[in-house]
């Protein structure tokens, strides 16, 4: 499973990223059951699985749009952060496919350990959880980061 915490993304009219920090209601931490997977050990200081792995634009200070029924509808939370990465993860596998390349499987092990795919990610400084605060690499609010999900797709093996 990957985890996708959440940010407040500020974009100007024409796509460039104003600002992106950690969003202060997502969640993160430490598991109280799963143990420190291989794939993560590098990064985290903890003996159980660490959360985030990931963060994508979650703040309802700069929603998501989503059509429902007749009407455009503005919304905010992980819960439309996460179903929005298991959709870039289909464009991603579309995009491997057309290349004559196999779907993603299990994505975690590529993300922390395969450099060039963990180069794909825009590292989350500023901004914090409740109880963790976002910094420079892996962090407990927003993981390894924003994928840019075109290099993602062009770079995991």
């Amino acid at each position: 499973m990957t985890c996708v915490g959440g940010t407040n993304l500020v974009a100007s009219v024409d796509g460039k990223i104003e600002s992106e920090v950690a969003w202060s209601l997502s969640g993160s931490g430490q598991s109280k059951s799963f143990a420190l997977p291989y794939w993560q050990a590098a990064d985290v200081d903890s003996k159980t699985r660490s959360m985030c792995d990931l963060a994508l634009s979650s703040s309802p200070e700069n929603p998501m749009w989503m059509r429902r029924w007749t009407n455009w509808e503005a919304y905010g939370g992980t819960s439309f952060a996460s179903p929005a990465f298991a959709g870039m993860v289909a464009v991603i596998n579309s995009y491997r496919k057309a290349h004559g390349k196999p779907r993603v499987g299990y994505l975690n092990p590529l993300i922390y350990l395969h450099g060039p795919t963990r180069a794909t990610f825009r590292d989350i400084t500023k901004g914090a959880t409740k109880f963790w605060p976002a910094g420079v690499g892996w962090d407990y609010p927003t993981g390894l980061g924003a994928p840019d999900v075109a290099a993602l797709a062009a770079t995991i093996p």
